[in-house]
C-alpha cells in the first residue's frame, strides 16, 4: 500500500521494485535482480494498463522515469531485448522453470505468472537471458533451490501480482 503519496504509475512502480528487490536479495542464488527485474515489472505494468484501457503511453513514460532513476545507465538495447523475451513467454513460449524443480506449467497459466516464471529463471540462470532455449542448465543444491523458489519467487509472485493490481486500479 502507498500511504502520504499520490499513486502515479512512477510511485507504484517505484515501491513494489524496492520491496522485490529487498525479496530477491534474501537469496544467493537470485543474480543481478537490480537489473532484471526492471524488465518484468514493465511487461506486467503494460499488461496492466492495456488490461484496464489505460493510457499506455503515458504510463510507460512514467514507469520508464522511475527505471532512470532507480537503475543509473540503463540500458535501453538491453531492456527491449528482454521485454521482447517476455513478450515471447507471454505468447506461449516454454517455460525452461530449472528453478521450480517440478512441473513448471503450474506457473504457466496467465501471464503474471509466466512473467514471474521466466524472471525466477534468469535470477537463478543468468545464461537463460542472452540464450533461453539453448542455455547449459545450472543445478543448485537441491534444499537453497526449494529455499529459492519458497522464500523468493513465492513472494515476487505475490508482488507482481499486487503491481499488476495496482496498475490496473491506477
Amino acid at each position: 500500500m502507498l500511504f502520504g503519496k499520490k499513486k502515479t504509475a512512477e510511485t507504484i512502480f517505484s515501491t513494489h521494485y524496492k520491496a522485490m528487490i529487498k525479496i530477491a536479495k534474501t537469496s544467493p542464488i537470485a543474480q543481478n535482480p537490480e537489473f532484471e527485474l526492471l524488465p518484468a515489472m514493465f511487461v506486467i505494468t503494460d499488461y496492466a494498463a492495456a488490461s484496464a484501457r489505460k493510457d499506455r503511453r503515458s504510463i510507460a513514460n512514467e514507469v520508464t522515469c522511475a527505471m532512470a532513476t532507480m537503475y543509473k545507465g540503463l540500458d535501453n538495447v538491453l531492456l527491449d531485448k528482454r521485454c521482447d523475451l517476455y513478450g515471447e513467454i507471454i505468447r506461449g513460449k516454454d517455460l525452461r522453470g530449472e528453478w521450480f524443480l517440478g512441473d513448471i506449467s503450474a506457473l504457466s497459466d496467465n501471464a503474471i505468472s509466466k512473467c514471474t516464471a521466466l524472471l525466477g529463471d534468469i535470477l537463478y540462470n543468468p545464461q537463460c537471458a542472452e540464450n533461453y532455449d539453448t542455455a547449459p542448465v545450472v543445478v543448485y543444491d537441491i534444499f537453497e533451490s526449494m529455499k529459492y523458489a519458497d522464500s523468493v519467487m513465492k513472494p515476487l509472485l505475490d508482488e507482481m501480482l499486487n503491481l499488476f493490481k495496482d496498475i490496473y486500479d491506477l
